[in-house]
């Protein structure tokens, strides 16, 4: 046998399985669930509808419902940052969609993904009269929140990583998100990616 061949399996034998372990290998499917859905208070087997029957927070520049800090998903340190810059963001999608030929009004159905507690979604009430607007995420417990405090008028559907979502191919006219590229993997579309 040569050296190499003995070092290989002297590192493998003594070192790399040791270090695994069986206790690794046993946990790969837990892994592999926590990566692909976060699931609405995981720890418990059940949980009670609604969700959050907690008194509303609310704002008086805001017709919705503020979510609790932690679905703000770390972009703001108060209600009003996290009101300004949804709105803001929202305007600067307008904005690019206007001026690149393809106005939000025209496009038909709206898709959010990452929606999180509505940061940006809130921002489209005007348009959701006359076009269906979804948000989704996988994490499952602020998709609940939206569910129980912002619908209607948006709908809302807690997915995974996998690329899947419960929608016919083709069915939307604009996907807006923002910061989920490093998250999940698209394959390409003629969707505007804000």
């Amino acid at each position: 046998m040569s050296l190499k061949k003995s070092l290989r399996r002297f590192l493998t034998n003594r070192i790399i399985q040791p270090a695994i372990g069986p206790s690794l290998l046993t946990e790969a499917a837990v892994v592999q669930q926590i990566a692909a859905v976060f699931p609405h208070d995981g720890a418990e087997s059940s949980y009670t509808l609604p969700a959050y029957p907690d008194a509303a927070r609310l704002h008086p520049n805001s017709p919705f419902p503020i979510p609790p800090d932690q679905f703000w998903a770390h972009y703001c340190t108060s209600v009003e940052t996290y009101l300004s810059s949804g709105l803001d963001d929202t305007a600067i999608m307008r904005r690019l969609l206007s001026e690149s030929g393809a106005p939000i009004e025209g496009l038909g159905r709206i898709l959010e993904l990452g929606v999180a507690g509505g940061r940006l979604i809130r921002n489209l009430s005007d348009l959701a009269a006359n076009q269906q607007i979804w948000g989704v995420d996988i994490w499952a417990s602020a998709v609940l929140w939206c569910q129980e405090h912002l619908s209607p008028p948006f709908h809302f559907a807690t997915t995974t990583v996998t690329p899947h979502l419960p929608f016919e191919d083709r069915s939307f006219g604009v996907t807006i998100q923002v910061r989920n590229l490093v998250k999940i993997r698209l394959e390409p579309t003629r969707s505007c990616v804000y």
